[in-house]
């Protein structure tokens, strides 16, 4: 069992200033606004500290972060907390310009993903300086696509092997349930619910480890998973950071 994650992730809200325009999106723009329980990723944060989490910290899943009057105040916190995080901001750039890089740049933001949907987007959010590395891609922005996963669901249910993505990336989404993974969008398979359980425990529970430990072996215990065609596999990077944080 893993004693820390590599990754977390809190979907700080259901809202997306681009949901209504990219239809592909699988936020809803007519839901009614859902904001995660500050409280809820204050706790959580403060047990991550408490445990040395020193892994990649998200503010989103499906959400825009930029457009919640909370992000900064989070990001302080986090930093904090849990100083030794590399908090990573995916956002689609509507709200970015230099002073606001700058200033995330300031409080801790290590890492920034932007997506950009329009040329003359692209053009704009390239023109910034963020300054800081970016591991997966060779330029901090990128010209995106929405890709087709609210198709996922109606997949046949034919894939097979191991994935170790929920093993490894805890995602807490906006109502505060711990749920399995980011492609089951529709948050069908959840592991608890932070509104009555802690992190430490949703985290440790035996429901998830039995889940875990059967898709890391292959078995395709959930029926989206089943049908997902994007599992997970371990890159070297990752094999090496989970070395020391399994217990023996």
């Amino acid at each position: 069992m893993l004693t820390k994650p590599l990754l977390v992730a809190f979907e700080i809200s259901n809202r997306c200033n681009y949901s209504r325009i990219h239809t592909r999106c699988p936020v809803n723009p007519d839901a009614e606004p859902v904001f995660l329980k500050t409280q809820i990723i204050k706790d959580s944060l403060e047990y991550l500290g408490s445990i040395g989490f020193a892994g990649e910290l998200y503010f989103s899943i499906y959400n825009e972060p930029l457009i919640d009057p909370r992000f900064f105040m989070l990001v302080e916190f986090a930093k904090k907390h849990c100083p030794n995080c590399r908090i990573q901001l995916f956002t689609n750039g509507w709200n970015l310009n230099q002073q606001m890089v700058d200033e995330l740049l300031d409080l801790g933001v290590g890492m920034f993903m932007v997506s950009a949907y329009s040329l003359s987007e692209e053009k704009r959010l390239t023109g910034l300086e963020y300054k800081v590395p970016s591991d997966s891609r060779p330029h901090p922005v990128l010209r995106i696509d929405l890709d087709d996963r609210m198709g996922i669901y109606d997949l046949p249910p034919v894939q097979t092997g191991p994935c170790w993505m929920p093993t490894i990336y805890p995602f807490v989404n906006h109502r505060g349930q711990f749920a399995l993974c980011c492609h089951d969008y529709r948050y069908e398979i959840v592991f608890g619910d932070l509104r009555h359980q802690s992190f430490e425990d949703v985290f440790k529970s035996n429901i998830r480890q039995d889940a875990i430990q059967a898709l890391e072996s292959g078995n395709r215990v959930f029926d989206i998973c089943k049908r997902c065609n994007r599992a997970h596999a371990l890159n070297p990077i990752e094999k090496d950071l989970l070395q020391p944080l399994v217990r023996s």
